[in-house]
């Protein structure tokens, strides 16, 4: 029994003796600032050696390194080929090498000798922490941007009379230079640099897709005229209609004038020209841009579109029948227009030696579209002088009121034709001014007419003496005036309309 115990002391002092020699031995290879055994980084042994020898021989790997090959690939698909220089990627020695040193000497006892053991059983295969140049590796995307980049090729439109047709369009792409280091930095910090992506955003067409093939005919015109010798309202005549064109319109939606053309400022190209304001022109930004908007407006009536929103103006303008106007004004008044068609309709617009015309191109559907309008015309009469010391010279004309209803005919050849009522606007009219600054006693009465079609009406002769005398005993017509951009301008002084009658 006394031997059992002795034998058990004895092996439990060499236990101690030897666990005793390892620990001194293992923190002695701890101070002695050699990497652990079976430790490899790239391929490269470093186990056995100090900081510095392991460093040195580092900078070897780095000059088989910087002659690799890196793959740029997009989509999966091969766009160009680098090498690790032209990325300024290399391995950061000290930093490596501290990584290694690392290996057998953190952690428990338990885990330091399981580190031991598998470096000598199985070894440690480290990645190296590599470095890379930003700048290099922005110049290289810049080179990349040039290969990459390319834009939008939107759809083309010719005509040829009344038929049109639309060349496909073509997405572009735009590469993310941004993002696409970010990604390089991230995946070379992760070694995995041997194939590097680029981030790209594909930038689609506004022409909505398969809109290009159903297009195939104009299904609505119409063309206005202008002074060309006002150079400012022709100016601005052409930069709202450059904002028309082209533009397309899907099945259901809905456009509206003033978010497609904008603030009608100077900061965005617009000039001063004349504007409509109370029934008087003034100056202001945008005038001419009114006429746009009533060209487009005749245009998509006869073309069978649904107008959502459309104001006239106060008096009548001389480039659009009475009625076929459109007065826009921006944060107030919009012209709204809607496709009811199942399939996309696209703008154009044409500007060139006085004309402005917009065109309407869709899917030829069978019906036509024509425009009928009942014009009565009010005149405002002056009273007859009791003597001639009560006559005073006239000043400034009156102007003839006019109320006007619209119609649009569908017609499609096996019907006489669906009536529309499109709208029903009122242009009031306004007294003669005498030299004293005093208005003349004015009578409104209805007289003359009915027109039907869509010629525009005559300028307004100066109400006469016969005039007032002939009308006497015609009824008298009380009408509320539509609204118009008598209001609109109270509060805003950007108000804008289509300029002098030509």
């Amino acid at each position: 029994m006394k031997k059992r115990l002795l034998t058990c002391w004895i092996l439990v002092g060499l236990a101690g003796l030897i666990g005793l020699f390892f620990g001194i031995g293992l923190s002695l290879w701890q101070k002695s600032g050699r990497i652990a055994p079976g430790v490899f980084v790239a391929g490269c042994p470093l186990g056995g050696l100090t900081f510095q020898a392991a460093v040195l021989r580092l900078k070897e790997v780095n000059r088989s390194l910087s002659v690799q090959p890196i793959t740029i690939v997009l989509n999966d698909q091969p766009i160009g080929c680098v090498s690790a220089v032209d990325l300024g990627i290399t391995i950061d020695g000290k930093a490596t090498v501290e990584k290694a040193l690392r290996i057998g000497r953190e952690g428990s006892v338990g885990a330091i000798l399981r580190s031991l053991w598998q470096g000598y059983y199985k070894g440690h295969h480290l990645s190296p922490v590599i470095r890379w140049d930003e700048n290099r590796g922005r110049r290289v995307v810049e080179q990349l941007s040039k290969r990459v980049n390319k834009p939008v090729r939107e759809a083309q439109i010719h005509l040829i009379g009344d038929r049109a047709w639309v060349t496909r369009p073509e997405a572009g792409c735009q590469l993310l230079k941004d993002r696409t280091l970010a990604v390089w930095e991230q995946r070379i910090g992760w070694g995995q640099w041997k194939t590097l992506p680029v981030i790209v955003r594909i930038l689609k067409p506004k022409t909505p897709e398969s809109a290009w093939d159903q297009v195939d005919s104009v299904i609505g015109r119409q063309t206005t005229y202008f002074r060309t010798g006002q150079r400012n309202r022709s100016h601005n005549i052409r930069l709202a209609a450059a904002y028309l064109d082209g533009i397309w319109i899907r099945p259901g939606q809905v456009i509206s004038f003033n978010q497609l053309v904008g603030p009608r400022t100077q900061r965005r190209g617009f000039r001063v020209a004349p504007i409509l304001v109370k029934g008087e022109y003034r100056q202001g930004f945008g005038g001419g841009v009114c006429q746009v908007a009533g060209t487009l407006y005749n245009a998509a009536l006869k073309a069978g579109l649904t107008i959502v929103e459309r104001h006239p103006h106060s008096i009548p303008v001389g480039y659009l029948p009475a009625g076929l106007d459109a007065t826009v004004n921006f944060g107030l008044l919009d012209l709204k227009i809607a496709n009811p068609y199942p399939t996309p309709v696209c703008l154009k617009t044409e500007v060139k030696n006085g004309r402005l015309t917009v065109l309407v191109l869709g899917k030829k559907t069978g019906p036509s579209f024509v425009l009928v309008r009942d014009v009565r015309l009010i005149h405002p009469i002056v009273s007859a002088p009791r003597n001639k010391l009560d006559q005073r010279k006239v000043s400034k004309r009156g102007r003839f009121g006019y109320a006007v209803r619209v119609w649009r005919i569908r017609r499609d050849g096996f019907s006489g034709g669906l009536r529309e009522a499109i709208s029903s606007d009122y242009y009031r009219p306004e007294s003669p001014v005498t030299s004293d600054g005093r208005e003349t006693p004015t009578v409104l009465v209805q007289t003359v007419s009915v027109q039907q079609g869509n010629q525009p009406l005559p300028e307004t002769p100066a109400p006469s003496e016969s005039h007032s005398r002939q009308a006497t005993s015609e009824p008298v017509v009380r009408s509320t005036p539509a609204t118009t951009e008598d209001s609109q301008d109270q509060k805003s002084p950007q108000g804008e309309d289509a300029g002098p009658s030509q």
